[in-house]
């Protein structure tokens, strides 16, 4: 028998076996309601079944905690005398190498992402961390690609696009994080430009309930160059 070695995770572990067997099944608890109601039609219990199987097991698969084994459920098919849609999934077994084939550089991210947090000196507010912008660049672009941001802030996803060599654009309505992130971004901004059209005419929401003097800035740059457009919009 193969020792585990201790510490190492059981994606690495070594194998006992060179192939392993393995079936695609279906659905737990859709499988579980299936053979609880065809146990129901016939008058079956769950203790009756453990009797006749000599086990203990049949209740972990009446409960929807497990599947039966392909053996098992050939048994459960002639005791209920029934052909289900399942069977395919249910006996056909499939092998594989025992090896592990994930991606070398590790698992696919899961659902829930954690940080450390990163403050920014310059920024009032809880900017978010490098990263973050970071991995979502890395896995949607390539280098010289776009990258929008529509909520600049204090510029850190245009600050993390440059450093991965990613052209960008932010729109940010407050001139004072725009001086942030121009400051940040380090490079020279050329002179406003205004639009000669009304608001209404390019597309831009005309109402403004709390009076306050909005504006829209939109910057694009390319890595390692001092070529900037800034464009503010007032409406």
């Amino acid at each position: 028998m193969i020792k585990p070695k201790y510490g190492e995770p059981y994606s690495i572990q070594p194998r006992e076996k060179e192939i392993v067997e393995y079936r695609n099944l279906p659905d737990l608890k859709e499988f579980s309601n299936f053979i609880n109601n065809k146990r129901k039609e016939l008058g079956y219990t769950i203790d009756e079944i453990e009797n006749l199987h000599d086990s203990q097991a049949p209740h972990h698969w009446f409960n929807g905690e497990s599947f039966p084994s392909a053996e098992d459920y050939k048994w459960l098919k002639d005791l209920f005398c029934i052909k289900s849609k399942y069977d395919k999934q249910m006996l056909t077994i499939y092998k594989k190498s025992s090896e592990k084939t994930t991606r070398l550089e590790g698992r696919n991210c899961r659902a829930v992402w954690s940080f450390n947090t990163q403050p920014y000196p310059e920024a009032h507010f809880a900017v978010f961390p490098e990263e973050l912008p970071e991995r979502c660049i890395k896995a949607g672009t390539r280098e010289g690609d776009i990258v929008l941001d529509i909520f600049a802030g204090s510029g850190t996803t245009l600050w993390v696009a440059k450093k991965l060599n990613r052209r960008y654009i932010g729109i940010e309505l407050s001139k004072k994080y725009v001086s942030l992130i121009n400051k940040r971004l380090s490079q020279e901004t050329l002179h406003a430009l205004k639009f000669t059209q009304s608001p209404s005419e390019i597309g831009f929401p005309t109402e403004n309930p709390d009076n306050k003097d909005l504006t829209a800035t939109q910057q694009v740059a390319t890595p390692k160059s001092a070529s900037q457009t800034s464009l503010n919009r007032r409406y």
